[in-house]
């Protein structure tokens, strides 16, 4: 849906997966700005696949 966002679940991560995290929504989020494609984008047809 164009007007949800998905954001990972973080309960229980601590340590260096935060900063990992952290650096991967940056990157995300200069890819989004710059009009490039998203690395972490779901796409609705694996749904079935993957939830």
């Amino acid at each position: 849906m164009p007007n949800v966002v998905v954001t990972p679940h973080i309960a229980g991560s601590r340590g260096r997966e935060l900063r990992l995290l952290g650096a991967h929504v940056a990157a995300e989020l200069e890819r989004f700005v710059a009009g490039q494609p998203l690395h972490g984008l779901v796409n609705p047809h694996d749904l079935p696949r993957i939830a």
